[in-house]
C-alpha cells in the first residue's frame, strides 16, 4: 500500500465512509445493450453516490476496457495543487476535501463520501517542472448546492456536459501506472483514428485504500478536442496562483 494511502485510509476509517450505506441515486445508463438497467449503479461505486453518465456506442470491443461516456453537468468541490509528484499532489488534495466534508464548511456539516476521487492533470513543461493537478469530490444532486468552505483552496466547481474516452485498470493506482494506461488509450485512439484532446487528462479512482481485490481505476481523455479547452487551462492555472501564500 503506497505511503499515502495510509493516511487516506485512516481518514476514512474516522468517517465511516468505508461502510457506508447503499445510495439511491441511479448513475449510469447503457446507452448500447442495456448493460445496466436504469437506476442501477455501477458494481465499482460501492453503494456510493456517483456522477451520472451513458455510454456511447463505439468500435472498442468490450475486452478492451475502453468506453466512450457523456457525463451531464455535475457539481464538484476541488482544490488546486502544484508539485512534481502525482502522489504527493493528491494526498495534499484529499486530505483538504476530506476535512471539507468532515465539517470545515459553512454549515459546520459531516457530509457523505462519494465516488469517484478524481484529480485533473496538467502536466509540466519539463521533466522536473511542477504539473498542475486539480483533486475533487462529487456532489450529487440531493447535496446541491454544497456548503461554501472554510479552506479558501476549497471551491465550489461546476463541470458542464462533457464526453471522455475513458480506460479501466484494476490494482492499485500510483503515477506510474496512471501514465501508462493514459499513454495506451491515446495510442488506442490514435489507431482508431478518434477524436481526442490531450492537454488535460483526469484519473479517477473509486475504492477505499482497505479494499484488497476487484479494485477499480480509470483514465479520462476528453472525447474531442475542444475550443474551451485553453480557457479552462487558464483559468485552473489563475485559481493555482491564488494558492500562493502561507
Amino acid at each position: 500500500m503506497p505511503p499515502s494511502y495510509i493516511v487516506i485510509a485512516v481518514a476514512l476509517v474516522f468517517v465511516g465512509v468505508i461502510s457506508a450505506e447503499p445510495a439511491a441515486q441511479p448513475t449510469t445508463v447503457r446507452a448500447n445493450g442495456a448493460v445496466q438497467k436504469v437506476g442501477e449503479a455501477p458494481w465499482f461505486c460501492h453503494g456510493l453516490d456517483c456522477p451520472q453518465y451513458t455510454v456511447e456506442d463505439t468500435e472498442f470491443e468490450k475486452e478492451d476496457e475502453i468506453e466512450l461516456r457523456a457525463y451531464e453537468a455535475g457539481v464538484w468541490m476541488s482544490t488546486n495543487v502544484s508539485d512534481v509528484k502525482y502522489e504527493e499532489a493528491t494526498g495534499v488534495g484529499f486530505m483538504r476535501l476530506f476535512r471539507y466534508i468532515s465539517g470545515a464548511n459553512a454549515d459546520k456539516a459531516k457530509i457523505a463520501m462519494t465516488a469517484p476521487v478524481r484529480t485533473l492533470l496538467i502536466p509540466g513543461d519539463g521533466p522536473f517542472c511542477e504539473s498542475h493537478f486539480k483533486i475533487s469530490f462529487y456532489v450529487p444532486p440531493s447535496a446541491a448546492p454544497p456548503p461554501a468552505a472554510t479552506d479558501p483552496l476549497v471551491f465550489v466547481d461546476e463541470s458542464p456536459p462533457q464526453r471522455f474516452y475513458v480506460a479501466s485498470y484494476s490494482g492499485w493506482s500510483a503515477e506510474k501506472s496512471v501514465l501508462d494506461h493514459a499513454f495506451a488509450t491515446i495510442g488506442r485512439l490514435e489507431a482508431a483514428g478518434l477524436a481526442f484532446d490531450a492537454s488535460v487528462f483526469y484519473a479517477a479512482g473509486y475504492d477505499s485504500p482497505f479494499r484488497l481485490l476487484n479494485r477499480h481505476n480509470e483514465v479520462w481523455i476528453p472525447a474531442a478536442a475542444a475550443p474551451e479547452t485553453d480557457a479552462k487551462a487558464a483559468v485552473v492555472d489563475v485559481a493555482i496562483e491564488s494558492m500562493a501564500g502561507p
